[in-house]
């Protein structure tokens, strides 16, 4: 069956403790020997929802920048228009 070496439970550290040889865990190859290791995928899940959420914190706080409105100094007003303090 074609799997991928990071979700067994024989590698460790890009080797293979079956086969003896260092293996490449995101590829895909045919194993007889493979057995699940839950935990692995359960920690890329939590990994994937972890950058989810923030990627879902970064959007909300760039519309709220979006959306904030320019306020003016309360006591001297709108100074944008003066470019320098030169006579």
């Amino acid at each position: 069956m074609k799997i991928k070496c990071r979700d067994c439970s024989n590698e460790l550290n890009g080797k293979c403790k079956i086969k003896k040889v260092s293996v490449k865990v995101t590829k895909f190859r045919n194993c007889d020997s493979f057995s699940l290791d839950r935990s692995r995928e359960l920690q890329r899940q939590a990994h994937k929802e972890k950058v989810l959420r923030r990627q879902n914190i970064d959007i909300i706080n760039k519309q709220n920048r979006t959306t904030h409105i320019q306020e003016t100094h309360p006591l001297t007003g709108d100074l944008s228009k003066f470019k320098t303090t030169a006579i």
